[in-house]
């Protein structure tokens, strides 16, 4: 998804260049071309996708009203290079939670523990897990969805 930056380095980038070339201001052409990489660049950075195996654990997954209820997600690193550092949030019923994923190495594992709403009756939907990238001049936002959602009854 384009933010409102990236739409409008976009349309500066074009109309730098196409003034440039039109009345021959080389100065004008190469800022276009500029602006233009940088966004080329972001979308490339946007569309690098983190590759993550999620797990998600919900004990128990029948409750009563207003029992205490949690669930644990696992996300482990399934590239072989360093991952970056991610937030990912789950959807706990109308919450979201939050889930950092810092510095998770290849191949290694992190857990995040946290307790499901049980106040009102009826069916709670846990997950997925959305993990949402934007590259660092925050012109392109990129967000999917990982793992299995649950379901508390």
């Amino acid at each position: 998804m384009l933010t409102a930056r990236g739409i409008a380095l976009l349309v500066a980038g074009v109309k730098l260049v196409g003034v440039g070339l039109g009345f021959g201001y080389f100065e004008l052409t190469v800022l276009g071309c500029g602006a233009l990489s940088a966004f080329a660049g972001s979308l490339l950075w946007a569309v690098w996708r983190p590759r993550l195996e999620v797990r998600r654990e919900v004990h128990p997954d029948r409750v009563v009203r207003a029992e205490p209820c949690g669930a644990v997600v696992h996300v482990r690193n399934a590239a072989r290079w360093r991952g970056a550092s991610l937030i990912g949030h789950d959807q706990v019923g109308a919450a979201t939670v939050t889930v950092p994923l810092l510095r998770l190495g290849p191949g290694r594992e992190t857990s995040t523990q946290y307790a499901i709403p049980t106040e009102r009756r009826g069916v709670v939907d846990v997950g997925p897990l959305r993990i949402s990238r934007r590259d660092p001049l925050d012109l392109v936002r990129a967000t999917r969805e990982y793992g299995e959602p649950a379901r508390v009854w």
